[in-house]
């Protein structure tokens, strides 16, 4: 089930909002680029959808030449495991 976790505000992770985010680290042609790689590598489908899809990507992205790619994956990470966290905490 997708959408805002009732009483916390955060919604579930995508691969725009994913993207978005490393955009603003990078630049939009880095992102972009960084982001087709990671997939790529990850050998997951595009659009990225499932959580343990985007977690794959994160991965993928934490083992980037590119610091900032790196610092973008482990911030999905941590936003992956955020979510569930918080998604099982309402149930």
């Amino acid at each position: 089930m997708s959408g805002t976790i009732p009483g916390y505000g955060q919604e579930e992770p995508t691969e725009s909002s994913a993207v978005q985010s490393l955009t603003e680290l990078m630049g939009p042609n880095p992102a972009k680029t960084e982001w087709t790689d990671a997939a790529g590598r990850a050998k997951v489908a595009r659009p990225v959808v499932p959580l343990q899809s985007l977690e794959k990507v994160a991965q993928e992205l934490t083992a980037s030449p590119n610091n900032l790619a790196r610092v973008g994956g482990r911030s999905l990470k941590i936003r992956l495991m955020t979510y569930r966290a918080l998604k099982e905490k309402s149930k």
